[in-house]
């Protein structure tokens, strides 16, 4: 399905996205296997996007995951795919997982950003309150971030 959507938009002149939610993890499979993770990103990187995501939806992802699996990203879509990474702050890791991306096994990617946000269902899940705040981190790696936060 991503091969066509990617066709057509770019038959009609528009940037494409593929966004590969529950990269790290999926509320109902469990951890999400290196292989197949790679699988999927074959056949997006088959598909030809303009840009790769990796989403950590439910956010149970940890540094070295996201170090790890950036990795794969980048070894599979290569430097031209423009990237980006999305990641919720269930477990108060979405900053170190952040940092992880950056590090230098990601210094390929063209972009990322962050989204520091609640993640309802999962924080029930895991017992877990609601925060009062949250926090939205957009940044170019190499380039300055811009940081934002609302009540």
């Amino acid at each position: 399905m991503a091969a066509v959507l990617v066709e057509r938009a770019r038959r009609a002149g528009l940037f494409s996205a593929v966004t590969i939610g529950a990269s790290f993890g999926c509320p109902f499979e469990g951890e999400v296997p290196v292989a197949r993770l790679r699988e999927v990103l074959s056949l997006v990187a088959d598909a030809g996007p303009d840009e790769v995501a990796l989403a950590d939806t439910i956010g149970v992802a940890v540094p070295s995951d996201v170090t790890e699996r950036v990795g794969i990203a980048m070894e599979i879509a290569g430097p031209g795919v423009a990237s980006r990474l999305h990641l919720h702050d269930t477990r108060n890791t979405a900053v170190a997982n952040a940092v992880a991306a950056s590090r230098p096994v990601s210094r390929l990617w063209t972009r990322a950003s962050a989204v520091l946000a609640d993640a309802p269902l999962r924080r029930t899940q895991l017992g877990m309150s609601r925060p009062k705040t949250w926090s939205t981190c957009s940044a170019g790696w190499g380039s300055r971030p811009a940081w934002t936060s609302r009540d």
